[in-house]
């Protein structure tokens, strides 16, 4: 499972089954076999924490804003490009 603010880089394999916490970063190229705990920073082949308990990246994050469209504002192929015919 990943859990929310987790950052991977590029070509990281992550073993099934693994649990990578909250905040946590993931090298590129780490393979991951075992459980990340929160605010760690791991990289390498089999994967090792480098850092442990790290600082949030973002320490006041925008709240998620959900709105719902109405039928009317859903974009429809072929409005926007389509052309009279004389």
């Amino acid at each position: 499972m990943i859990e929310d603010e987790v950052w991977i880089g590029p070509h990281a394999i992550i073993v099934g089954g693994v649990t990578i916490g909250r905040g946590s970063r993931i090298a590129g190229g780490a393979f991951v076999t075992e459980n990340v705990p929160p605010y760690s920073i791991v990289s390498g082949n089999p994967s090792t924490i480098v850092k442990a308990n790290c600082t949030p990246d973002v320490m006041n994050p925008a709240p998620l804003l959900i709105r719902r469209m109405n039928h009317s504002e859903i974009p429809h192929i072929g409005t926007r490009f389509a052309t009279s015919t004389p």
